[in-house]
Formats: C-alpha cells, sequence, structure tokens
C-alpha cells in the first residue's frame, strides 16, 4: 500500500499538468500515488490524465466534477477522498524539488507528535524551449509567527501548496470557499484543533508564475457570490468558536 498520495487541484490546466505529473514521477521516494480533481475543466485535461494513466498504470486516480466550484471545492474534495498515511498538496502547474517526499516523511517519521509540516518555496517561470528560471529569494515560511487567535497573521504566511501531512487531519474539512483563501481558514481551524506544525527550512516547492491560478471563473455572480471573502471567512470562523 502506498504511504504518500499527491493532491492535485485542477481546472484548464491541459498545457501544464501533464509537466507537473511527470515532475511527480523524479521523486526519490517512489511509494507515492497521485490523486487529481478536475473542477469543471472544459479543455483537454481529461485526455491528458488519460495518456498519463496508461504510461503509469495504477498510480494516477482521476476526479472530475461537471462544473467548476472554485479551488476551495477541489481541495475540499481531495482531502475527502485521501486514503494514504500521508497526503501532500501540489498545484497544478507548479513543480516539486527531486526528494521533497522523501524529506517530508523523514521529517514526520522523525517527529512523531508533529501533524503538519510546511517547507520554503520559491517562484519560477518557463520559457518556450522549457527551459526553468528562478525568480526572486526563495519564500520562507515562518511557522513562528502563526497566531490562532488572529487568522488575519495567516495570510501572508500559509503557502497551502507546501504542506505535508498526516491522514489525522482529514477530520478538519477543508471549507469550500469560492475565491481561494481556503488554506487560510483550515490552518486557522487545525491550529485553534492545537494540532503541531513543523517546518523544514528548505525549498522543497517551486510556485510557477503566471497570470492565471487556480480558482472559479466569475463571469456569472449571484448575489451570495459577491460577498467579500473576508466577510465569509469571518463568518466561518464565528460558527466555529459557537460550536
Amino acid at each position: 500500500m502506498k504511504r504518500v498520495t499527491i493532491l492535485i487541484p485542477t481546472h484548464n490546466r491541459g498545457d501544464l499538468l501533464g509537466k507537473t505529473i511527470m515532475n511527480c514521477f523524479k521523486q526519490t521516494y517512489k511509494d507515492f500515488k497521485i490523486l487529481i480533481y478536475d473542477d469543471g475543466s472544459t479543455d483537454n485535461t481529461s485526455t491528458i490524465i488519460k495518456k498519463l494513466q496508461l504510461s503509469f498504470p495504477n498510480r494516477i486516480q482521476y476526479l472530475k466534477s461537471k462544473s467548476n466550484h472554485g479551488i476551495g471545492y477541489a481541495r475540499h474534495e481531495l482531502l475527502k477522498n485521501l486514503s494514504t498515511e500521508f497526503g501532500v498538496w501540489l498545484d497544478s502547474d507548479d513543480y516539486m524539488k527531486s526528494d521533497r517526499l522523501a524529506k517530508c516523511i523523514n521529517y514526520l517519521d522523525s517527529n512523531p507528535s508533529v501533524d503538519i509540516v510546511f517547507s520554503y518555496l520559491k517562484r519560477f517561470h518557463e520559457v518556450h524551449n522549457g527551459a526553468f528560471t528562478p525568480m526572486g529569494n526563495e519564500i520562507k515560511i515562518d511557522v513562528s509567527t502563526y497566531d490562532k487567535t488572529n487568522y488575519r497573521s495567516l495570510y501572508s504566511n500559509t503557502a497551502c501548496a507546501t504542506a505535508f501531512f498526516r491522514k489525522s487531519l482529514q477530520k478538519h474539512e477543508v471549507v469550500p470557499l469560492r475565491y481561494g483563501s481556503e488554506d487560510v481558514l483550515w490552518l486557522w481551524k487545525l491550529l485553534n484543533a492545537d494540532v503541531k506544525v513543523g517546518q523544514i527550512n528548505e525549498t522543497l516547492y517551486f510556485y510557477r508564475s503566471h497570470r492565471e491560478r487556480l480558482g472559479i471563473q466569475k463571469k456569472k455572480l449571484n448575489k451570495e457570490d459577491k460577498i467579500p471573502e473576508e466577510i465569509i471567512i469571518h463568518q466561518k470562523i464565528e460558527e466555529y468558536r459557537n460550536e
């Protein structure tokens, strides 16, 4: 049985998703599977995944929604379907350092009281010939600045995609916010449940810099959709406090 599931939310990323999946199979740690949640793609995503499933039998599981609900919903569904000992987030247009899984597993195996570990990340862009060009300095996730009484302290210091965690965190559901920041609310919930957070002080995640990132198409919005995200998060937090 595989120990790790790489959880990939995607929407209309067929041109980049194939590269991301191939990058997964360059990991030095091989005991993993990939779970993809396709949030209503209308491009060639399903065709690309079917070809990769033939190349890597029994390693890639594919779930698809009939419509686009947003990244919060995609993460919610991925976490709900996690079946292995560990889960790790990976956005469908990003890359991982080849030893990311190995180092994260070693960290949690060596620190049994820690439930989730973050790492540093670095932005990059990829030019037409496929060259990988890093951008700027590494972005350091400083867990010491997390304040579980103030969720705003997490906004610029979360980087959900770098998180590697135990299946036991599955009980803390990701709230399917439509426009992002579901990672902020999820981490706030974890901290207030006294989940112990760890950190690897090294860049293990590479974040692709381009104009479009995963999210819901905002062409048709109803009144509920127009509620500011800040208000929605505040309302959700008040609900949890009153439970």
